[in-house]
């Protein structure tokens, strides 16, 4: 590395769990999002980054992450919204728990959970919930909304 900072390319946006596997594994790493597991292949091929952490098995389903939280844009209540949207499996892992709480939404799959987030935002969807982790400016309507709560996920680092 002569002296310069290790570059960690990771699948999705700033602020997932893949970011902060990275920064854990690699403390003061400078974290890479790629929207696609290729991209992040791409970029330790191309010396973009020195190294890709990617997860690779769950515990409840393969190439997922726990989700902690049912967000919605603020002001937004849960009686009101029609869909829910997010990856596949983290819909799947959050069946039972959407059921308990009595929302008769529309689930809606997308391939990067992460990004549903600003996705929601930029669209200004007040009919929509998304399940991820949270950020200061969303709208908690449900914590701890996995229907596992020991789900873990296992990465694999690659360089």
């Amino acid at each position: 590395m002569h002296g310069s900072q290790l570059r960690v390319a990771y699948q999705g946006v700033p602020d997932p769990n893949s970011e902060a596997t990275a920064e854990k594994a690699y403390p003061n790493c400078e974290a890479i999002p790629c929207d696609q597991f290729e991209v992040a292949f791409q970029a330790v091929e191309l010396w973009i980054a020195n190294r890709a952490v990617l997860p690779i098995e769950n515990s409840a389903a393969r190439f997922t992450e726990t989700m902690t939280s049912l967000l919605a844009l603020p002001g937004v209540r849960k009686e009101y919204l029609t869909r829910v949207i997010s990856h596949p499996q983290a819909l799947a892992q959050c069946e039972l728990t959407l059921t308990k709480l009595g929302l008769n939404v529309v689930r809606e799959e997308v391939d990067d959970t992460e990004g549903v987030a600003e996705f929601v935002a930029a669209n200004n969807l007040c009919d929509s919930q998304r399940t991820r982790r949270g950020s200061p400016q969303d709208e908690h309507l449900a914590d701890e909304i996995q229907d596992d709560s020991s789900n873990e996920t296992r990465f694999v680092m690659l360089t």
